[in-house]
């Protein structure tokens, strides 16, 4: 999203920048000078809006088609809950019919790795996300 640290005077970033309308939905980079900062808010906009147009193209090339995604939590932490609900929210908002597929804590990483095989036979799932931190009472590689 920014340029080259190499490219930037001295290296910083400095001020803070909100012409959003300055950003271009292409690269996503803005027209801007090197010291201003992106706005993660109208940056987060293009982005969904660019999506939400790949998927209208994808559905019109297959009618029928609605992308699906899995979100695989294990264990219930509320900072993960929000985080989950965060990304159920953008992906109704682009077209992808996204799940929220709840393990309990007490899952054992045999029973996560048969969950994730589950999901990737299904085909109706096209992406799968594996909410992180595991919060399982037992102990678990996230180096899979």
């Amino acid at each position: 999203l920014f340029r080259s640290p190499g490219s930037w005077p001295s290296g910083r970033i400095g001020i803070p920048w909100s012409r959003a309308a300055a950003v271009t939905v292409r690269g996503l980079a803005p027209a801007m000078s090197a010291g201003d900062v992106l706005s993660g808010k109208a940056v987060s906009a293009l982005v969904r809006e660019r999506l939400k147009k790949e998927v209208a193209s994808l559905k019109e090339q297959a009618p029928g088609f609605r992308p699906g995604l899995a979100i695989l939590q294990v264990g219930d932490r509320d900072d993960s809950n929000l985080y989950i609900s965060m990304k159920l929210k953008a992906a109704a908002e682009i077209g992808i019919n996204a799940n929220h597929v709840k393990l309990p804590k007490t899952a054992t990483e045999t029973e996560v790795l048969r969950c994730i095989t589950s999901l990737n036979e299904d085909s109706a799932i096209h992406g799968l996300i594996v909410q992180l931190p595991l919060d399982s009472d037992n102990p678990m590689s996230t180096e899979i």
